[in-house]
């Protein structure tokens, strides 16, 4: 009697996300048309000992090395095999388990994967299945409808999604027009109704197009970009135009839409494919990209005079030329007025009128910042901030400053001055004594009451002449000195005092000192955060914005102590970063210590840095030390602790012979 034999279907699946198993899954008896299954539980390798053993299985193994292979192998079941598999009946059994039947079929197909009931899509939700079917929107805009539903009847049979899920699935695949139909529809019929329903009421809507979209799929050229791309968006939309077009009636629509040279190279015996038409044309790509654009821009210049050649040219009538008709592209004239624009003189625009139009717009203000470069100056001995404008030929006050100093009295004379948005009303002008710099004039100015002039004081041209102010690239405000004050020139600026000595003239020298020194007294301390004339004098002489000075007359002694417990707050972040690299060493009586050998200036270059060792005699303090150096001289035994280094004793070293007791 013959050993029966068994077809098992093994397939390799994950344990884990880096672990690959083979399971079993199915047994089905050789000449039987049931197809048994194995439990979940009883699938992996360690239930199958015996039959992993065998030399047939050791191979599937070995070749199912990845993911979602399957094998089908025949196996003899002989000895223990076919106990571990029949009973004494012939039934199919594992481990006393009957197992069930789980697929029935007359002829099946040993090449097939096999899907157990466990893993049918059945099973899966409709949204992960919806994730697996390669199918394009529909919008109902140049696309035929029936090929869409053929496309989409094929993947949900292909995913076995069942009739009645249809339409669910469906909208998923739906927008614009056709979402629009598919809930107009739904609200109407529900979903109970049979998919039959809803594909005729689909096919009935967006089957039949139009005869515009027949004529542009029938007539579209292709103009530029790559040709490749022109070809396969022709095919597309011939096919959904007429979905029963032969491929020789595509191949000749799409040739006849490629461009004369293009075609010439193509040969009508060799196009028996439209992949050869693919091919080909993608061959001839580089006679596109390379053809000479100059002609078809000389024609497109052609084309545009011929339309203007019909009308006289403006460029000719601005400089009194009328009816010349000609293309203005090449009319002589258009340079020379270019040229006379490029001449005109550049128009000074003052910064508180642009300031103006500014304020009157929040997106301005994120896109424009114009720079305003300020300055302090004195009026009357008083500080006030002053805006630097070179593009204003007079210069103005603000009103509330004059109250603030008590000048308002001054006032005579209301004027109107010319300024870049037209004549303004001032409420007169005032004389007061202007100091800028070094530079002190009886000056008069106009003054103006406006809310938009947020600033004391516009210098404007008179003042800058006057003051001998000027502007680097930088944007500092500098001011000249004359030739009989300086002869070599310098510049005094807020920033930089530059000091040139002068040998010859011992005095000049001095008073660029004296310079140095009054502006360093006017200049707010990095620490206090005032200035030094402030804190010990109590003037306020200072050059810097307002921003930056705290210097406040009424509260001088309330300023001093600020000042004091700002430079107490910097002396012991000092100190505390002094104290965190610093070790203090203590000596006591008797130690012993090496000193610095003189300076470095005095010692030869092979003397020792330091000398010694030597010891301390007396203490003095817990800085000065007596040291017994053998001077008879007492003030020379005495040294600073900065000078002095402990004495480290360099260890003995001992040496023992290795190996027993016996010598060499």
């Amino acid at each position: 009697m013959t050993a029966p034999r068994a077809r098992f279907h093994f397939i390799s699946d994950c344990l884990d996300a880096k672990t690959t198993i083979v399971k079993v899954l199915t047994v089905q008896l050789e000449k039987e048309d049931t197809i048994f299954q194995f439990p979940t539980e009883y699938q992996l390798k360690e239930h199958y000992r015996k039959l992993f053993d065998t030399s047939v299985v050791r191979n599937v193994t070995k070749s199912m090395k990845t993911r979602g292979n399957f094998r089908n192998v025949w196996i003899t079941l002989i000895n223990e095999l076919k106990d571990n598999y029949l009973d004494a009946e012939g039934n199919v059994c594992f481990k006393g388990l009957y197992l069930d039947g789980a697929q029935a079929c007359v002829d099946p197909n040993p090449t097939a994967p096999y899907i157990p009931k466990s893993e049918t899509f059945e099973n899966k939700s409709l949204h992960s299945m919806v994730k697996d079917m390669i199918l394009d929107k529909f919008s109902g805009k140049n696309q035929n409808a029936k090929i869409f539903l053929e496309l989409f009847v094929q993947e949900c049979n292909r995913l076995r999604i069942g009739n009645p899920h249809f339409p669910q699935v469906l909208k998923v695949f739906l927008e614009g027009p056709a979402l629009d139909w598919f809930l107009a529809f739904l609200k109407t019929h529900t979903l109970s109704y049979p998919w039959e329903f809803w594909q005729n009421s689909f096919l009935d809507t967006f089957s039949e197009i139009g005869w515009d979209e027949i004529n542009y799929a029938y007539t579209f050229r292709y103009i530029s970009g790559p040709m490749l791309d022109y070809a396969l968006k022709k095919r597309n939309l011939l096919i959904d135009a007429d979905p029963e077009l032969t491929l020789n009636s595509q191949i000749n629509f799409i040739e006849l839409g490629l461009p004369a040279q293009i075609r010439s190279r193509l040969s009508k015996r060799d196009l028996n494919s439209i992949d050869i038409l693919m091919s080909h044309v993608r061959q001839l790509e580089g006679l596109i990209n390379n053809r000479n654009t100059s002609a078809i821009e000389h024609k497109r210049q052609l084309q545009f005079s011929n339309r203007s050649v019909s009308e006289p040219c403006p460029h000719c009538e601005k400089i009194g030329f009328p009816n010349r008709f000609h293309s203005e592209h090449l009319c002589r004239n258009r340079t020379n007025s270019k040229q006379k624009f490029k001449n005109d003189k550049i128009k000074m625009v003052n910064n508180l009128e642009v300031q103006d139009s500014i304020s009157s717009s929040d997106e301005s203000k994120k896109r424009i910042t114009t720079p305003l470069i300020k300055l302090r100056v004195l009026v009357d001995n008083c500080p006030v901030i002053a805006l630097y404008d070179s593009g204003v030929n007079i210069s103005v006050i603000n009103y509330n400053i004059l109250k603030k100093l008590n000048l308002k009295k001054n006032i005579s004379g209301a004027k109107k001055i010319n300024t870049f948005s037209g004549f303004t009303e001032t409420l007169g002008s005032i004389e007061v004594t202007l100091k800028i710099f070094n530079i002190s004039k009886n000056w008069r100015l106009f003054v103006i009451k406006s809310e938009s002039f947020q600033d004391d004081i516009l210098l404007g041209l008179d003042v800058i002449k006057e003051f001998r102010l000027c502007q680097n690239e930088n944007l500092k405000i500098t001011q000249k000195c004359e030739e009989n004050e300086n002869n070599l020139g310098n510049e005094m600026n807020i920033n930089t005092v530059i000091t040139n000595v002068n040998s010859n003239n011992k005095n000049e020298a001095s008073l660029e000192s004296e310079q140095c020194i009054e502006n360093y007294n006017n200049t707010v301390h990095s620490t206090t955060k005032f200035t030094p004339s402030y804190l010990l004098n109590g003037i306020d002489n200072s050059f810097s914005p307002p921003e930056w000075n705290k210097n406040n007359l009424e509260n001088l002694k309330e300023n001093r102590e600020i000042a004091f417990l700002n430079s107490k707050k910097v002396h012991d972040q000092n100190k505390i970063y002094y104290d965190e690299n610093k070790k203090p060493i203590t000596y006591k009586e008797g130690d012993l210590v090496y000193i610095k050998n003189s300076g470095r200036l005095n010692r030869n270059k092979l003397d020792p840095i330091r000398v010694g060792p030597y010891k301390i005699q007396k203490k003095i303090s817990n800085l000065l030390y007596m040291i017994d150096t053998g001077s008879k001289r007492s003030q020379c035994n005495i040294f600073h602790a900065s000078k002095m280094i402990p004495y480290c004793p360099v260890p003995e070293s001992n040496t023992h012979l290795l190996g027993g007791g016996g010598g060499m």
